[in-house]
């Protein structure tokens, strides 16, 4: 039999219906008109039953990340698009304006799926990857990708008017917020939770009287909020937040007892809903807002570290947040403050000094072959070929109008500071995703790709005497945002994901012991999730891991502590009286260790203890019985020499041995590590 031959130069390249057998996968994206994906899965069964297609698995699209248009924000799209060629051949899908309604991202897609000869077919419309591209056919396909994007910019302007309409109306106009329930007829303003008022109300009164979001979510722990994102969770400190910048519940004139309702174009309208904060309330809670804005910005200088908004868990895929403690920094994982699941406990942190370390090992392993410039512009256009040229720069196009539509509102008073700092803030993160270079511009790419190669050289020796914002600027540069995946578990950086321009200097420099995703199969469609990715191969973790595979299953955090903070100052009182631990253990309901742990961190070092309550040795004499088993001699021996017990003695070694081991705050906040101590665990 003939081989078969592929041109990928040729304008006409059909990739030809596949046989039977064909391992195939149905893309299903949520509709509101149906409202699930019984239609979709229904008929891409029967398409694959016909042709004898193996259909072995769905990329579902939720609603949460169905409404947009833009590769980036769909992560089901990221995974499809980065598996096919390797783990299946073809692609179902229901309807076109299912797969997209951005012709940019349709055309750029198809195109991608042509070149890696994977079959596409919709089955409600009987479009396929070789009939769009047949003369005659091409032409019928583009006024359908034309009028799905009509339909997609007609349905905004109906939104948009619709939801101005019922604010001007003084109607809700969109998701009912936390303590309200929704009416029972929509020309009806939303009226009070019976459950969730009182709390919505407390809110205000606690934001008035200074107390930090944490600290609220912690006083109401039976509040539970509904987003359409996350579901029905627990009050967290990013939810309270989300509900003291909110409008809806603050009352719009004085006495009057109506809330707020904001229109699409900012503005501010009376509501005629029931406002769950008054108006003295609501000036308490501005003030209360910038005086503690005043007092942190006064407290804390900002900084800047180096893997912010890049370095994310390996298991959850969420940015591992900067948790200064003391002297040191991490970053941790918050998703169990977040009461957000993670499959790897969600309160893991990694030192950044660790992290540095790490990094600059990986600059290390930096070598460039021989004739690298070469391999380096054969890798230039390939990745030039497989990013679309126009649909970045629409993006970064859109992003900028948006930016600067929210300038103008903030001028006219429509938006207030922090806000507009909330908004900006992730449009440049967006920003920054798209590539420096355009890619539609080859020759600019490439240059810029070998001045990233240059410079490889040098980094490693310049990264370890950088400042934290030298080092950042270095992040920035080399790796897209949350471009860094950490496994937490094993304590080791696994997946870079470099900017388009940095990628085939990097490819091509740790080729040894990295390789791209698209060369690694084995891990599934989880690992596929980000393009253009960086994989440590498997074969080198060991080498590089702080916690062997054993080590890391075995691994149990530390549990947050179970004392209240009214716990913990009734134990400090008793301290003072002559009460012996056990007894004040027994009178407050903790165990002895516990209070034993107070009164080592917590009590004042000037008040003498009573005798029963004072360690058996001094400072100086644990620090002899260290130096002691230093040398050799058995616990019993020291034990004896000092007249206290061999668990006295064993107690001081296993303390000494947690004290080598520092961790970060349980629960990774700046914030709450500002505030105070955590309590020890019971």
């Amino acid at each position: 039999m003939s081989r078969q031959r592929n041109h990928p130069e040729r304008i006409l390249n059909p990739v030809g219906m596949p046989g039977p057998g064909t391992r195939f996968v149905g893309y299903l994206r949520y509709s509101s008109r149906e409202g699930s994906f019984v239609t979709q899965r229904h008929w891409m069964e029967q398409t694959a039953s016909a042709f004898s297609w193996s259909l072995i698995g769905w990329f579902e699209e939720p609603r949460e990340s169905a409404k947009y248009e833009e590769i980036e924000r769909r992560p089901q799209l990221q995974t499809l698009l980065a598996a096919a060629g390797t783990q299946f051949q073809g692609i179902l899908v229901y309807h076109l304006d299912r797969w997209s309604r951005n012709p940019a991202v349709t055309y750029g897609t198809l195109a991608r799926l042509r070149r890696q000869k994977v079959w596409w077919q919709s089955v409600a419309d009987g479009w396929d990857i070789d009939v769009v591209q047949q003369p005659g056919s091409s032409k019928l396909f583009s006024l359908a990708v034309q009028e799905a994007a009509d339909y997609l910019a007609r349905l905004s302007e109906r939104t948009i008017n619709a939801k101005q309409a019922r604010a001007a109306e003084g109607l809700h106009n969109g998701n009912v917020r936390f303590g309200y329930v929704q009416p029972d007829h929509p020309q009806l303003p939303a009226t009070p939770d019976p459950i969730n008022f009182e709390a919505l109300i407390k809110i205000g009164e606690l934001v008035a009287e200074g107390m930090t979001d944490q600290q609220i979510a912690d006083s109401l722990p039976d509040s539970r909020t509904h987003s359409p994102r996350y579901g029905e969770r627990l009050l967290t400190k990013d939810t309270v937040a989300a509900i003291r910048r909110s409008y809806f519940p603050r009352e719009f004139v004085s006495g009057r007892g109506r809330g707020t309702i904001e229109s699409p174009t900012g503005e501010l309208i009376e509501g005629k809903h029931v406002a769950a904060w008054s108006f003295e309330l609501c000036q308490r809670i501005d003030e209360a807002v910038k005086q503690r804005r005043r007092q942190s910005q006064s407290a804390r200088p900002p900084k800047v570290y180096p893997f912010s908004r890049t370095i994310i868990c390996s298991a959850c895929h969420r940015q591992l947040r900067a948790a200064p403690a003391g002297k040191d920094l991490y970053y941790k994982d918050t998703s169990r403050v977040r009461k957000l699941p993670c499959s790897a406990f969600g309160c893991l942190s990694v030192r950044a000094q660790t992290l540095t370390q790490q990094f600059a090992t990986v600059l290390q392993q930096v070598q460039l072959p021989v004739e690298w410039q070469t391999q380096l512009g054969v890798r230039c256009r390939e990745i030039a070929a497989l990013i679309g040229s126009e649909s970045p720069q629409e993006r970064r196009r859109t992003l900028e109008a948006e930016q600067s539509r929210l300038i103008q509102a903030y001028r006219k008073g429509y938006i207030d500071d922090a806000r507009l700092g909330e908004e900006i803030g992730e449009i440049r993160t967006e920003l920054a995703k798209i590539p420096m270079a355009p890619i539609h511009d080859l020759e600019s790419f490439l240059e810029r790709a070998q001045e990233v190669a240059d410079m490889l050289g040098d980094l490693a020796n310049y990264w370890n005497t950088a400042s934290m914002r030298r080092q950042h600027e270095v992040v920035a540069a080399l790796l897209m945002p949350e471009g860094v995946v950490y496994d937490l578990q094993r304590q080791l950086v696994i997946g870079l994901r470099p900017r388009p321009e940095a990628q085939p200097a990097l490819e091509l420099a740790l080729a040894d012991e990295w390789q791209r995703g698209d060369d690694d199969s084995s891990r599934g469609f989880e690992a596929s999730c980000y393009t253009g990715m960086l994989w440590l191969k498997p074969e080198h973790y060991d080498r590089y891991a702080r916690r062997s595979a054993a080590e890391a299953a075995d691994y149990q955090p530390a549990q947050r502590s179970s004392i209240t903070r009214e716990q913990r100052e009734r134990v400090l009182a008793l301290l003072g009286t002559d009460q012996s631990l056990r007894q004040i253990a027994d009178q407050v309901g903790i165990s002895y260790w516990a209070v034993l742990r107070l009164a080592q961190r917590f009590a004042d070092p000037a008040t003498q203890r009573p005798s029963h309550q004072r360690p058996k040795l001094s400072a100086a004499e644990q620090q002899t019985v260290l130096d002691l088993l230093a040398t050799g001699m058995s616990l019993r021996a020291v034990a004896k020499q000092f007249d206290v017990s061999y668990a006295s003695i064993d107690r001081i070694k296993r303390r000494q041995l947690m004290r080598q081991t520092p961790q970060a705050p349980l629960d990774g906040s700046a914030a709450d590590a500002a505030n105070g101590p955590v309590e020890p665990e019971t």
